[in-house]
């Protein structure tokens, strides 16, 4: 039997959404400062409740966009990473 891998099938990630259990913007920082340096991607913070975008980092050779949503809706006070190509 061999084994099944994304290059075996030629799959693609084209979006991913991850949930963090926190809204601290200190710790969401780290993360978009790690994106930005590892794999060269774009953050930007929304806050669904006030409706408010703000970029927190840019990289010149961005290739990725990473997208901090907090407050997603009432049921998720957490916050949702979001990453597009």
């Amino acid at each position: 039997m061999t084994g099944i891998s994304f290059d075996s099938e030629d799959l693609k990630i084209d979006y991913l959404s991850l949930n963090l259990r926190f809204n601290n913007i200190e710790r969401i920082k780290e993360i978009a400062h790690f994106l930005a340096n590892t794999f060269n991607c774009r953050s930007t913070l929304y806050d669904q409740s006030s409706k408010k975008r703000h970029l927190l980092v840019e990289n010149n050779r961005c290739r990725y966009s990473a997208e901090f949503v907090v407050n997603l809706n009432k049921h998720w006070r957490g916050t949702t990473l979001r990453f597009k190509i």
